[in-house]
C-alpha cells in the first residue's frame, strides 16, 4: 500500500459522454413478502449474515423494526425474532457498521420518539455472525438519550474503528449531539466536548465525507431552521465550523446526499426542505473553495415537504441521477443529462407514488448490477415500497472494499474510477439521506465502456491502492493492501507504478503524461508506434515513489516532427509493463 495522493492530482476532470439508455422500475413489493408493514420510517441495505446478498432492514415509527433477509431468489423472509431485533418505537434512524473490526455489520438504532419531546433511548445491536444480535446499548456507552432522527458511523480519527455521531433534535435536557469515540472493545466514549461539538442547535441529518479533498473526513449536518453546518478537522482532531465560507445555506434544511454530479472531481450537495420552502443543488466551486446554488440551471424544480435525497447512476450511463422522497408530494426521479442538467422522468421511471414517503435507501439486492430502491411509507399502512430496476444495456462494475490497517468496512475509503476520457468518484459513507443508509457496496456505471483504465481506492487511513485491467459488469471484493479478487479469487495484484492519465488527447502540439510511481524502480518510458517500433526515448532512470509529469511534442528522437497517427506511451521496469495510447492530429 502506498502513501497517500491528492486525489486531485489523479482525477481526470472529463465528464463522461453517457450513453441515453433510459431505465424503469417495477414494483415488486409484493412479490418479495415485503408488504403490509405499516409506519416505516427508516430503512438500510445490508449483508448482515455475509452470504453476498444485501438484506432489508425497515425501522419503524410504531416500534415493529424488521429485519428481512434476502433469499436469493428476488424474495426476503421476516427473521425480526430469530435476530432479536427489539421492539422499540419511534425509530427514525437506522445505521450499520463494523464496530469491532469482527466481519459482522453491527445495528445502530435512533429514536426520535412517539411524542417529540419525551424521547426514549438509542439502542446498539452487536451482530453475533450467528444470525441473531445482542443489545449491547448498556455496556457499550452507546445508550445515549434519543431525540435524533439519524446517526452517522466513520473514522473521524482515521484509527482502525469508526466512530458513531449522534444529533440531537428534540431531547429537552441536552441540547447537544453526541460525539461517542470508538475504544475499539465495543465501547464507546463520550468526548463530544473534546471534539468541540458543544453546539446548542437543532441537529437532523449527518454525513461524513471528504469535502475539500485534503483526506480528511468533514462533519455535515442539517438543523431544520437553524441552516445547515460543515465541521472540519483541520488539526486533525477538533472540530471547526467552517460554514461561513462555504455558502450553502437552506431555509429549513432536512435531509441530504452528497455525490459529483458533474464527475468534475468534486463533491456536491443536494439539500431537501420541509415546510414550504425548496429543495438546493450546491455544487462545489474549487477555485473559490465554496459551493453554489445551481438548483435553477441544473433544472430541479422546487419542490416542497421532501425528506430523503440520493444520487445514484440509476442508468449505468456513468453520471449520478438523483432520487427524492417527499412527505405527500411523493417520490420524485431526475436523470443527469450530461453533467450539466437535471430531467424529471419520474412517471416514466414508474416511480410515482404520492404517498408520506420518507427514509429511502438504495443498494442492488438481487445483484443483476443494477441498483434498486426501497421506499418506507409512514402513513395509510402502506409500509413501504420496494422497486427493482429493470435495467438497460449498459455496462457497470461494484467493489465491496475491506480494510486491514482501517476499518472493516472501510467506511471513509474514497474510490476513483477511470477510463476512457472520463473519472468517476464515490465515498463509502454509512449514513445519509433522511435515516437510511445505502449499501456500502460502491457502485459504477460505465456506459457502453468495456474496458476500464484505473482504480484508485485511497483508504480511510494514509494508504491507496491501484488497480487496473478490471472486468466490466463484476463485482470485485478488494482487501486493503491485497490482491483484487471476485469471488474470493485473487485476480490481479497492482504493479508498482501506473500511467494515471494522458492530456490532451488526442493531441497537435504536446501532450501531458502523468505517472505515478509507487515504489523505488529502474523506468524507462517511451513513446513507440503501432509496431512496437521505438520513436522517442523520454526517460531511463531510477526513481523514488512520486506523481511524474512528461511531455511529449509529437516528434521523434532527433526532434523532427512525425505524422499523425496512432502511438503509444510505454512504461516499464524490466518486468512489468503498462502503455497508453495517443492519438497525434496535425
Amino acid at each position: 500500500m502506498k502513501s497517500l495522493v491528492s486525489v486531485v492530482t489523479i482525477l481526470c476532470i472529463v465528464s463522461l459522454s453517457p450513453t441515453a439508455m433510459a431505465v424503469t422500475f417495477s414494483d415488486v413489493t409484493q412479490q418479495a413478502n415485503l408488504n403490509n408493514y405499516p409506519d416505516c420510517r427508516a430503512s438500510a441495505w445490508v449483508d448482515y449474515d455475509r452470504d453476498g446478498y444485501l438484506d432489508l432492514l425497515i425501522g419503524s415509527e410504531g416500534g415493529v423494526n424488521r429485519l428481512h433477509r434476502n433469499l436469493g431468489d428476488g424474495t426476503f423472509s421476516n427473521v425480526t425474532l430469530e435476530a432479536q431485533i427489539p421492539y422499540r418505537s419511534g425509530i427514525w434512524g437506522v445505521n450499520f457498521a463494523d464496530i469491532d473490526n469482527d466481519g459482522f455489520d453491527d445495528l445502530y438504532l435512533s429514536a426520535r420518539a412517539p411524542d417529540t419531546f419525551s424521547a426514549g433511548r438509542n439502542v446498539l445491536l452487536h451482530n453475533s455472525g450467528l444470525g441473531y444480535f445482542d443489545d449491547i446499548s448498556d455496556s457499550s456507552g452507546a445508550n445515549v438519550p434519543g431525540g435524533g432522527v439519524a446517526a452517522c458511523f466513520a473514522p473521524f480519527s482515521k484509527g482502525p474503528f469508526v466512530d458513531l455521531f449522534v444529533p440531537n433534535q428534540y431531547y429537552p435536557s441536552r441540547e447537544f449531539p453526541f460525539f461517542l469515540s470508538n475504544n475499539g472493545n465495543n465501547v464507546f466514549s463520550d468526548e463530544t466536548g473534546f471534539m468541540g461539538l458543544l453546539y446548542s442547535d437543532w441537529w437532523d441529518i449527518p454525513i461524513a465525507f471528504d469535502y475539500d479533498n485534503d483526506g480528511r473526513l468533514e462533519l455535515f449536518c442539517t438543523k431544520d431552521f437553524h441552516g445547515n453546518s460543515m465541521y472540519d478537522q483541520p488539526y486533525g482532531h477538533t472540530f471547526i465550523n467552517v460554514s461561513d465560507s462555504l455558502h450553502f445555506q437552506t431555509s429549513c434544511g432536512y435531509g441530504a446526499t452528497v455525490g459529483d454530479v458533474n464527475n468534475d472531481g468534486w463533491f456536491d450537495l443536494y439539500i431537501t426542505n420541509w415546510h414550504d420552502y425548496t429543495d438546493k443543488l450546491f455544487l462545489y466551486d474549487s477555485a473559490q473553495r465554496r459551493y453554489r446554488d445551481n438548483t435553477s440551471a441544473w433544472g430541479a424544480p422546487a419542490t416542497t415537504w421532501t425528506s430523503a435525497a440520493h444520487f445514484a447512476d440509476f442508468d449505468n450511463d456513468g453520471l449520478p441521477d438523483l432520487f427524492v422522497t417527499g412527505a405527500g408530494t411523493g417520490n420524485t426521479y431526475y436523470h443527469n443529462q450530461s453533467g450539466q442538467r437535471f430531467t424529471n422522468l419520474t412517471s416514466q421511471a414508474g416511480l410515482t407514488n404520492y404517498g408520506y414517503n420518507w427514509g429511502a435507501s438504495i443498494g442492488d439486492y438481487d445483484n443483476d448490477g443494477f441498483l434498486d430502491i426501497f421506499v418506507p411509507e409512514y402513513l395509510y399502512g402502506n409500509g413501504g415500497k420496494l422497486y427493482h430496476n429493470n435495467g438497460n444495456n449498459n455496462n457497470w462494475v461494484e467493489f465491496e472494499l475491506e480494510g486491514t490497517h482501517s476499518n472493516k468496512d472501510a467506511i471513509g475509503a474514497k474510490l476513483v474510477l477511470q477510463g476512457g476520457g472520463y473519472s468517476q468518484m464515490r465515498q463509502v459513507i454509512a449514513g445519509s439521506g433522511f435515516g437510511s443508509q445505502n449499501s456500502l457496496v460502491q457502485h459504477f456505471g460505465v456506459g457502453q465502456d468495456t474496458i476500464i483504465g484505473n482504480l484508485w481506492v485511497f483508504w480511510p487511513g494514509t494508504g491507496y491502492d491501484i488497480y487496473d485491467s478490471l472486468i466490466v459488469n463484476t463485482r470485485y471484493h478488494i482487501v486493503e493492501g491485497e490482491a483484487l479478487a471476485v469471488n474470493g479469487e485473487p485476480v490481479y495484484f497492482p504493479k508498482d507504478f501506473r500511467i494515471v492519465k494522458t492530456y490532451p488527447n488526442p493531441f497537435n502540439s504536446q501532450t501531458q503524461i502523468e505517472i505515478c510511481v509507487g515504489q523505488p524502480c529502474n523506468l524507462t518510458v517511451d513513446i513507440v508506434d503501432i509496431l512496437g517500433r521505438e520513436v522517442k526515448s523520454l526517460l531511463a532512470e531510477r526513481l523514488e515513489p512520486r506523481m511524474l509529469t512528461l511531455a511529449w511534442d509529437g516528434t521523434d528522437q532527433r526532434g523532427d516532427p512525425i505524422s499523425s497517427g496512432i502511438y503509444f506511451c510505454r512504461v516499464t521496469n524490466g518486468i512489468d509493463l503498462n502503455s497508453s495510447r495517443l492519438l497525434l492530429i496535425k
